[in-house]
This record gives structure tokens, sequence and C-alpha cells, in this order.
């Protein structure tokens, strides 16, 4: 009897080494549901924006009114999908740190950082997460919420001694883009993993056959019962760019349709395109450059306008702009455009014009502009450029021309 124990306790033992040696994990790694859509509870959650001048993410939570803070009062956030990733394990099995050992003791709330880690991003205001205990000493209870924030009054899973437990949650992210994770009554270890997240910024992912959804950004308002206070201003600023590189272009886009771009991709269209930086012209008179064409095919046609400006100096003192707008035309295989100049303030002459023509790839209609500057006193250009908006009347797609 005795032999016969012991020799079950030794082929248990081996079969547990065996399984620690093949990497076996009796908490797998796998996908869960997720809501498509997201959004902050009531009372009204603020995300403050980066302090950097760039204003390039979301970094902390705050109640606060101020200016400074983008206010989500029960609109919806997107789910951005991630292949399902391990973000910490406190019983070990290679991590280490904010993201490993110990385990979780009952009144010692632990943080743990989720941007920067899985591909989570910084500008992310709530994780899709599922959370598992194991190892449980005893019953007790897991409360997630954000970092910084208290803890809520209800848990986010229950568990008994001895037992393995998961439930998935979307946990909003708090200070620094972390959570909190606290133990009640007993221990236990905890695993965390993350399959998505809902952003301010990145691409929705399509849910089919469901209907639009409407999405506001609103700057802070002033406090309740003031007087004569005005609201925060709303700031959309485009990425700056380093040394000769160009800035980030401000769009105002909305979804493309086939039927409307002529595209069989559904391709953005932009509504409104403000070029950031200016397009440089020909050093010499007349000057010349490309600026836009359209994609066009079949029976479709484009019409919109060109709000532009050219700036031409001498490198002194002499300098000469012009303001126009170029109204353009166009089908898939002709295009015509007019130009109405006005504010001229100048040392000289600027006299800019359009010309319509073909750009490939694809052979596609577009605009060019052209002038012919000279100054007061005879003298070679040394900048020559022009800054320019195309408003999109058709819904057809639009490419900058190189």
């Amino acid at each position: 009897m005795w032999r016969s124990a012991r020799l079950g306790s030794l082929f248990v033992a081996m079969a547990s080494v065996a399984a620690v040696a093949l990497g076996f994990d009796e908490i797998p790694l796998k996908d869960w549901a997720a809501p498509s859509v997201w959004a902050p509870p009531a009372p009204p959650v603020r995300l403050a924006l980066s302090r950097e001048p760039s204003l390039r993410g979301i970094q902390t939570i705050d109640a606060v009114d101020s200016p400074q803070f983008i206010t989500f009062p029960s609109l919806p956030l997107f789910f951005v999908a991630i292949t399902p990733c391990r973000l910490a394990d406190t019983r070990g099995n290679g991590f280490s740190g904010a993201f490993g050992p110990p385990s979780l003791a009952p009144g010692s709330p632990r943080n743990f950082p989720i941007t920067g880690s899985c591909g989570i991003p910084s500008d992310a205001a709530a994780v899709s997460a599922n959370l598992t205990a194991t190892n449980t000493l005893g019953p007790g209870f897991l409360k997630a919420f954000p970092e910084g924030f208290g803890a809520p009054t209800i848990s986010t899973l229950n568990y008994n001694a001895g037992q393995t437990v998961a439930n998935a949650a979307v946990i909003p992210l708090g200070a620094g883009g972390g959570v909190t994770i606290a133990a009640g009554v007993s221990g236990t270890d905890f695993v965390l993993d993350v399959n998505g997240y809902y952003a301010l910024s990145g691409e929705r992912n399509p849910v089919p056959d469901a209907p639009g959804t409407t999405f506001t950004i609103q700057s802070g308002g002033a406090s309740v019962g003031s007087t004569d206070l005005p609201g925060g201003d709303l700031t959309l600023a485009a990425g700056i760019g380093t040394g000769l590189g160009a800035g980030g272009n401000v769009h105002i886009q909305t979804a493309g349709a086939a039927d409307l771009s002529g595209t069989t991709d559904n391709l953005l269209v932009d509504r409104v395109i403000h070029v950031a930086k200016a397009k440089q012209m020909t050093l010499a008179a007349p000057g010349f450059t490309s600026l836009m064409s359209i994609h066009l095919v079949g029976t479709h046609t484009a019409g919109g306008r060109i709000y532009y400006l050219v700036r031409a100096t001498d490198g002194g003192s002499q300098i000469a702009t012009e303001e126009g707008i170029i109204q353009f035309a166009a089908t898939a295989n002709s295009i015509t455009c007019t130009v109405q100049t006005a504010d001229k303030l100048h040392l000289g002459t600027v006299n800019s014009g359009c010309t319509p023509g073909f750009f490939n790839p694809g052979s596609q209609p577009g605009i060019s502009i052209f002038d012919n500057v000279s100054f007061i006193s005879p003298a070679p250009i040394v900048v020559h450029e022009v800054y320019f908006t195309i408003e999109n009347e058709s819904g057809a797609s639009i490419r900058l021309e190189p």
C-alpha cells in the first residue's frame, strides 16, 4: 500500500515537472469579447491633455473643470483591438517588477502600468482586460479601478479558497495610464491580460450593420454659477516636424463611399484639407508648382475651391504677396479652373493664375498654380512659396501632389 502511494506521488511530481518544462500554463492566453464602444460613467470624466506643445496624447484623468481638459459626458469611445497579450502575472512566469511577484495581499492595493505595454498607446482612456485570480488563499474579491482614483463599491470578481476565477471588464485608465488592483479579505495571485483599448485617437473598428454614432469633443466650460467667464478653447494641432521636415496636416474627414469617391476600397475623403507647410514654387519668373489631383472614374464629377496665398521675397526688404481663390470643376477626362485674386500687399507684382492638367500615377485631373513675380527694384527671387487650403465640394478623393 505504502509502495503504491509512493509511486503515485512520484508520478504526479514527474508530471508536474514535465508540465513546467513544456511551458504549460493552467491559465492560457486567449481572446474574449469586448464592447465595440465604451462611455465613461457619470459624472463626466475629463481627460487631461499632454502639456507638451504638440498635444500628442492624454496623460491623466481629472474631475476638475478646466479649458485644458477634454470632456466626455456620456459619449462613446470606440474599441481598437490588439492581439491578446499577457501584461502581468504575480506568479512570475517571466514577469517581474511592476508586472510580476509578489501576489496580492488583502488591504494592499497595487498599481499596474498599462500604457506603453502590449501595444496600448499613451492616449488610451480605457482598456479591455481579462482578470484572473488564482492560488486563492480564502474567500475574497478583486476590485479594478483607475490609478489615482478611489476604489469602487462593487468588486470585479469574487473567489473562494483554491479557485482559479476569471472575469473580463473594461477598466478606465488613471494617472500615468495605469490601473489599481485591490484584493479584499484573502490574498491571491493575479494574472492580467488585455486585448484592446478605447482611445480618443486611433482607427475605429467597423461594426457591421450598425447605425452611425455621434462623437463629440468639447472643451471645458466655466464653473457652474460663474458670471461672464468664457469657455475653454478647442485646439486641433498637427504634429510638429523637425529640421526641414514639414508639420502634419489637419484633416477634416468624412467616411468614403464607393458611389461618392469613385473608389472600390472605400477610401477616406477629405472635406477640407489645410496644408500645414508652404509648397515651394520655382525660384524664377514665371513660377510654378502643382497643388492637387482628384480621383475620378466613370461618370463621377468633382468641384471645389482652393484658397491660396503666394509669398515671394528677394531675401531682403522686398516682398510680394497675393491671395486668391481657385475654383475648379472636373470629370474623369476633363478639368477646368478659374482664379479670383484679392488682398494684394506687395512691393512688386505677383499675377497668379491656375493651370489644369493630368497627373500620374493614374492620369488624374488636377490643378497647378503659376505666377509672374517682379519686384519694384529688380532682384532675383530668394523665397517663393504658396500656402493653400482645399475645400472639396464633391466627396471625391484628393491627392496632394509632390
